[in-house]
């Protein structure tokens, strides 16, 4: 993945972890830059996807969009690396909004576990799971991982970093 080289955007981050069934979307703290999960919403397509989430977003300041990246298989019928790309793609023609990708590699385990540890349990895990993992997304872009900007964009738009001034 290439980075992309601009300082970040004031304003939230949202992030979203884009699944087949199910996309978890998280936001960033304009202050802290830190992550939030915010909530899962079952897919009924690109359009109606992006259309709940800018609804959910009220009005805010969005500096940009943080899409997971899944790893790139040999298998066309486990092509979720295309399928966030596409969304990507979507999401900016949709809304105007920068997006970048950013390896989710790991985030749905991680968010299982740190929901385990605070005694999430079956259906009650199922249900945020997608949403932690977009927050551990976003917070990985905070942190400064690599980013790739949206097929239809420069890869001047967002930069990984920390996303507050201070």
């Amino acid at each position: 993945m290439q980075p992309s080289t601009t300082t970040p955007r004031p304003g939230c981050y949202v992030g979203l972890d884009v699944g087949r069934v199910r996309i978890g979307v998280a936001l960033s703290d304009p202050d802290t830059g830190f992550g939030h999960a915010g909530f899962v919403l079952d897919r009924k397509g690109t359009r109606r996807d992006v259309e709940a989430i800018i609804h959910w977003l009220d009005g805010r300041a969005i500096a940009g969009a943080v899409i997971g990246l899944p790893p790139t298989s040999d298998d066309p019928k486990r092509c979720s690396a295309r399928m966030a790309r596409e969304f990507a793609r979507r999401w900016v023609e949709q809304t105007g909004i920068a997006a970048v990708l950013v390896d989710e590699s790991d985030s749905t385990i991680e968010a299982s576990a740190n929901l385990s540890a605070l005694g999430a349990k079956g259906p009650r895990l199922r249900a945020r799971v997608d949403a932690e993992a977009a927050a551990i997304i976003l917070n990985r872009f905070a942190a400064g991982w690599p980013a790739q900007a949206a097929p239809t964009q420069q890869a001047q738009s967002l930069t990984p970093g920390p996303m507050a001034d201070g």
